[in-house]
């Protein structure tokens, strides 16, 4: 089943699509998340920012090397690698790596889209709905355009997804649990 979405899916990508999923699997593309992740970050906790920020470098660690050990153990072979799919795979992407269970892209993404959500950095109201649902968006397409250059199974990126939500919820526990640490010690008489 994996495969056969797979295959429908990656077949719907046309040459004249190649630039748009070819800048949305690269390294520039998280320019159209972390611009608005951090002006509202910044406006929410201000000078305060420090430990949040801290959070992101912790994120892509988590989830990357996370990932680097369940290729390590899975050694799923990348679509662009299957002997039994040659001519199948429409790939476009710079390289193939040996094995893509599961995507860092999308456990990436899915990271540090759920880490800022919990962060409920936008204020209440319409504006957080459509923040929100475009960091969803964009992680959607994160993990798309993996399948579109013909690098990852959709299995892949749905894994990739959770793993990465996994990792975000993680570093927020971890987040409040210093944060309160923090502003207790603070509160201390003599501290």
């Amino acid at each position: 089943m994996d495969r056969a979405l797979f295959l429908f899916l990656n077949g719907l990508n046309r040459p004249y699509t190649d630039a748009f999923w070819l800048a949305a699997t690269s390294h520039w593309a998280w320019v159209l998340f972390f611009v608005p992740a951090a002006y509202f970050l910044f406006k929410k906790f201000g000078k305060n920012s420090l430990i949040p920020v801290l959070c992101v470098p912790l994120l892509f660690l988590l989830a990357d090397q996370g990932t680097n050990i369940a290729k390590a153990f899975f050694e799923r072979p990348r679509p662009c690698r299957a002997e039994d799919l040659q001519g199948l795979v429409y790939f476009i992407a710079p390289r193939c790596s040996p094995y893509g269970f599961w995507s860092a892209h999308s456990a990436n993404a899915f990271a540090q889209l759920t880490f800022f959500i919990c962060l409920g950095i936008v204020p209440a109201g319409n504006l957080r709905r459509v923040v929100y649902a475009y960091f969803i968006f964009f992680g959607v397409m994160v993990g798309l355009s993996r399948i579109m250059v013909g690098v990852h199974y959709p299995g892949d990126i749905l894994a990739g997804a959770v793993y990465g939500t996994l990792c975000g919820l993680t570093v927020y526990g971890g987040y409040r649990w210093a944060v309160k640490k923090i502003y207790n010690r603070g509160q201390r008489p003599g501290a």
